[in-house]
């Protein structure tokens, strides 16, 4: 907090130093243009004027204490004119943080000498602002450099050692065990999340920073995860597109104006500067990144394979998806709206997906460079598609973001998670996508033999088997591990977690997970 409050005074000390520096160049340079109208260097009789109080610099002393030491600008000084006798000058003008005033020669006051004072000042202070923005951009320049090297860093891991558990297999490395996360692991089954849903709608959960970093965090203090999603929504950039939208409790995100026209489509704004349309979404994944690194977040530590932190999570909806949000307005069993302009212009969905997809991928990498260390794609309405559907309304687009995404960040692992994957694993399995997430309609075995050993799995247990006894919650896990071949695997739900679900269901799936290390297997 100290060095961002030391940055913001020595800002704001650098603004009003230019800005004072360049009033004052204006006025000289006013005055000089005078003096040479009225006879540049003649010998005209000096004239008395009154002192005028001038400005030089010192360092602050409270700006030291501030920054640690180090000097904030501060403006002191003066400049007089002796009722035409001569003038105590600033002859070394605006620097940095020495006294500057020093007592210049007395000269007379004629017009020739005055504009001959004026003229040094002039450039004197000239000389100097180029000097202080010459310095704002050399440290802004070292900034920009420094948090790109830091964003190239995050984005691309560093040392595989330093990589958490769920980084490392996402992106196909053998590891000592499974890691684990779940699918809307913050949700209203914990109490400690309805202090907040109970109070407070939705979208002021998902969209003040603070909470939002909250309620990411609580299952990882309660559970330990080996991942922490961002606690927002699949919509959420929507409105940063001209499409907004509200969630209503009990109902679902409701949208007052879907999008069912060319002429709708053509309003849509892109997504050009989501650092000014979502900056909360820096916010919150940056601090993550922070807060589970550093422990503070309260997660639990342990030993060995655990005691890394663990990988903080971005997510999207696909193209497809929230384009049926879009043209729906909210949730439907059929998809009437959308699936009849699918079949009667399917000119218009194109052209919603085509804008989709080109705002989500600026949108993923946004997150990537905000601290996002995996990426999920929910292709959440892909049970509405048939696999002839799919291959031309949602993989074509989902795969466009992907593939876009991995030009610039080609570490960063992407998994592709479709509701209603079956029948479709053939189609999925020519994505980019670096992990395949698997729904619970899914034989993982069978998912394991289509798609071969070295494909990445994610998924795939029955979220209703948390509401089974102990016995039945370690059956579903064992065996979910054992169909996955216990390698380039993610151990997840293969939907989310539903309210009601036992807190202390979801926590023996994550002990679970972390007691399946190789060749340990999990006890029945």
């Amino acid at each position: 907090m100290a060095a961002g409050v030391c940055a913001r005074l020595q800002q704001s000390a650098r603004a009003q130093l230019l800005h004072v520096a360049a009033v004052q160049l204006a006025e000289a340079e006013a005055e000089a243009q005078v003096f040479v109208r009225n006879g540049a260097g003649s010998t005209g009789s000096a004239q008395p004027r009154s002192g005028r109080r001038g400005r030089g610099l010192r360092s602050s002393t409270a700006g030291k204490a501030a920054c640690g030491g180090r000097a904030v600008l501060g403006f002191r000084g003066k400049e007089n004119v002796r009722d035409g006798y001569g003038f105590l000058t600033c002859k070394n003008g605006f620097r940095g943080n020495d006294k500057m005033c020093t007592r210049g020669d007395q000269r007379r006051g004629t017009r020739g000498n005055e504009l001959e004072e004026v003229i040094v000042r002039s450039s004197s202070m000239a000389a100097n602002v180029q000097a202080v923005e010459a310095e704002e951009k050399e440290e802004g320049e070292e900034k920009s450099s420094s948090l790109a090297d830091e964003g190239r860093r995050e984005g691309q891991g560093q040392r595989q050692e330093e990589d958490p558990l769920l980084v490392r297999v996402a992106r196909g490395e053998d590891a000592e065990r499974a890691p684990v996360w779940l699918m809307r692991q913050a949700g209203r089954y914990m109490a400690e999340f309805r202090k907040f849903s109970d109070k407070l709608p939705f979208r002021q959960r998902s969209e003040t920073a603070d909470i939002a970093i909250e309620l990411s965090l609580q299952p990882w203090r309660a559970f330990r995860p080996d991942g922490v999603i961002m606690f927002s929504d699949i919509l959420t950039p929507l409105p940063a597109l001209g499409i907004e939208f509200d969630v209503i409790k009990g109902k679902g995100p409701c949208i007052a104006n879907p999008v069912r026209s060319l002429d709708s489509v053509r309003l849509l704004r892109p997504l050009d500067d989501p650092e000014s349309s979502l900056p909360f979404i820096r916010e919150i994944l940056s601090t993550l990144r922070k807060e589970v690194a550093s422990g503070r977040g309260g997660g639990g530590g342990g030993g060995g394979v655990d005691a890394s932190p663990p990988a903080v999570l971005g997510f999207i909806g696909t193209p497809w998806t929230l384009a049926a949000y879009a043209m729906e307005g909210s949730a439907d069993r059929n998809l009437v709206r959308t699936k009849g302009i699918m079949m009667r212009e399917p000119a218009i969905l194109h052209a919603l997906l085509q804008h989709l997809a080109d705002a989500l991928i600026v949108y993923v990498n946004y997150q990537i460079e905000s601290g996002a260390q995996v990426v999920q794609l929910f292709d959440s309405w892909a049970h509405h598609l048939s696999p002839s559907q799919f291959a031309q309304f949602s993989l074509p687009y989902a795969e466009q973001v992907m593939s876009a995404v991995k030009k610039v960040h080609p570490k960063v692992p992407l998994i592709f998670h479709a509701n209603g994957g079956a029948g479709k694993l053939h189609l999925m399995r020519r994505s980019s996508a670096d992990v395949l997430g698997l729904d619970w309609w899914m034989d993982m075995r069978e998912a394991r033999t289509e798609l071969g050993p070295e494909t990445v799995l994610q998924g795939n247990v029955d979220p209703m088997a948390l509401f089974g006894r102990e016995e039945v919650i370690r059956n579903a896990v064992a065996e979910c591990l054992e169909a996955a071949g216990r390698r380039r695997h993610i151990l997840n739900v293969g939907h989310g977690v539903i309210q009601g679900t036992p807190e202390e269901s979801v926590k023996l799936f994550c002990d679970l997970a972390r007691q399946s290390g190789r060749g340990k297997g999990v006890s029945t």
